[in-house]
């Protein structure tokens, strides 16, 4: 980002799934999202424009849009209803937990204790904040360091919840290979069907080739079960 001079990137892991609907999806969250740290004056910084460039606003830093859980905070919290989440109110955590919303709920707030970097985008600014910290090689994992740089404020975060992306599980294969290592055998097992968490219509699913389709579970519904 530094060196090709991009204001905006989106970083995602490579196993990435997300709705068929994305498009429809972010253009519907963009006006929470400007809200959480609105651009110009009113967030105090007069150095920034007062109108934003980007539709989804010019006061954040790092946008948290792929996650494996995060609680979400008492206050501060936009939200809408969103027809193109699944339709059960039970949202997949990390560590195999489950959250229960209201259905099709999806949330839109300063950044509280988001799991996982499946997907964020990130400014300019914060590819340099960024860099700065971690060039002298003392840092942690990026999840722990992301996640205290938003809750400290050097990072100006915001998160959705429940997450656009999420990583994608196929079947026959073993749900995790850091639970493979760390010994967490419920969650290291291997899946029954291709499946991907908090998803209604995945991409994956509607994109497999024919002959694959029979495995690959499109809405999600809370705990696989077999696919018929």
């Amino acid at each position: 980002m530094l060196a090709q001079g991009w204001a905006t990137a989106l970083v995602m892991e490579d196993d990435m799934d997300w709705d068929v609907s994305i498009k429809q999806q972010l253009e519907q969250l963009a006006p929470l999202i400007r809200t959480v740290f609105p651009s110009g004056g009113d967030d105090g910084n007069m150095n920034r424009p007062p109108r934003p460039n980007s539709p989804y606003g010019d006061g954040w830093d790092l946008l948290w849009l792929g996650h494996c859980g995060e609680l979400v905070p008492s206050t501060g919290v936009r939200s809408l209803i969103d027809s193109t989440l699944p339709t059960s109110a039970l949202y997949r955590e990390t560590y195999g937990d489950y959250s229960y919303f209201p259905p099709q709920l999806r949330m839109v707030y300063k950044t509280h204790s988001p799991l996982c970097t499946y997907a964020y985008a990130l400014t300019s600014h914060a590819a340099m904040t960024i860099y700065q910290r971690v060039r002298a090689a003392n840092h942690r994992i990026i999840t722990t360091d992301l996640r205290e740089w938003c809750q400290s404020g050097i990072l100006r975060c915001v998160s959705v919840n429940p997450e656009l992306f999420h990583h994608h599980k196929k079947a026959g294969k073993p749900s995790s290979q850091v639970a493979q290592v760390e010994g967490w055998s419920e969650l290291a097992a291997e899946e029954k069907v291709d499946f991907t968490a908090n998803i209604r219509h995945s991409a994956r699913c509607n994109s497999a080739v024919e002959g694959e389709l029979a495995t690959c579970q499109d809405e999600f519904m809370g705990p696989v079960q077999e696919h018929h």
